[in-house]
């Protein structure tokens, strides 16, 4: 689609991920070629996890890049787009392997997430959780010894410590917990647009 053509669409705002990683960037080219087969122009705004979903729910925001895919049993006011755009493994990372040693049960620790961060939200463990508003501060407190661990998604965290030039290869260790699939979310005021988003993200090159 010529540029052109595209400025001149009805825009869709979709919140994106202020941790961009290579599998973002597929899910959003991939949601960039279906709303545009659907007549619409996405824009992408990176924003916090919890502060973009609090937007979709109101109706602020238009759509979410991707969210669990079981999200919607919690908020029924979204509306899930039930085609797995790609599956993340959540990690914890630590600057020793020996943190990371039965690390879910030492009450000892200090666990460090992104608010709003789903995956490490449902992840139970013994120790004090806290939460930050990006993977700067978070991986900032683990390398000022602040934190012991920090709970991220390989892609987002991968990204990060390879752009990061205080982080070389080899000063942490990470141990995978679980994957999950994530699927694009909408407001459920673009209702009419959830089952031709599903028939087109349903094929390989919607």
């Amino acid at each position: 689609m010529s540029n052109a053509l595209a400025d001149s669409l009805p825009e869709i705002s979709i919140g994106s991920t202020q941790s961009p990683s290579e599998l973002s960037s597929l899910i959003e080219q991939r949601l960039q070629l279906a709303y545009q087969q659907l007549g619409y122009q996405p824009i992408f705004l990176p924003l916090p996890s919890e502060r973009r979903l609090r937007l979709v729910r109101s109706q602020a925001l238009d759509a979410d890049l991707f969210r669990l895919c079981d999200l919607q049993n919690a908020y029924p006011d979204i509306l899930m787009i039930p085609v797995p755009l790609g599956d993340f493994t959540l990690k914890a990372y630590a600057l020793s392997s020996k943190t990371l040693e039965n690390w879910q049960n030492n009450p000892r620790l200090i666990v460090v997430h992104i608010r709003g961060f789903k995956m490490a939200e449902q992840t139970h463990f013994a120790g004090k959780r806290l939460e930050v508003a990006s993977l700067e501060q978070a991986f900032g407190l683990l390398q000022q010894k602040r934190a012991d661990i920090v709970l991220e998604d390989e892609p987002s965290a991968t990204a990060y410590l390879a752009t990061a030039t205080d982080w070389s290869e080899g000063s942490w260790y990470a141990a995978a917990l679980n994957s999950m699939a994530v699927c694009h979310i909408l407001g459920s005021h673009l209702q009419h647009l959830a089952e031709p988003l599903q028939q087109l993200l349903s094929q390989p090159n919607p």
